[in-house]
């Protein structure tokens, strides 16, 4: 099983800037971006989601909210998740 660890926009240098996709690396020699934008909780529920500078993932609404994530939508492809202890998301990459 490979695993990717999405990381926010300013991982990228000169990016530094929030934006609505949020982008990480994968585990593997050789890091590679990844894009998401959503997030499906254990509800089936569909959150627009993004990740800060340290990879911690923030569900992007204007309200307080608290899910449990167990899914990523990766270029329109819905990829198994979870968010571990400190809130970094792991999306599931095996094809």
């Amino acid at each position: 099983m490979v695993t990717e660890r999405a990381n926010g926009p300013g991982w990228w240098p000169g990016s530094g800037e929030k934006g609505a996709d949020a982008m990480g690396w994968f585990t593997r020699d050789e890091p590679e971006e990844i894009v998401f934008d959503e997030v499906i909780d254990t509800d089936d529920t569909v959150w627009p989601a993004f990740t800060d500078d340290d990879g911690v993932l923030w569900i992007d609404v204007d309200y307080d909210v608290e899910v449990t994530v167990n899914r990523a939508i990766v270029d329109g492809q819905i990829r198994g998740a979870e968010v571990d202890e400190h809130g970094r998301i792991w999306i599931d990459y095996d094809d």
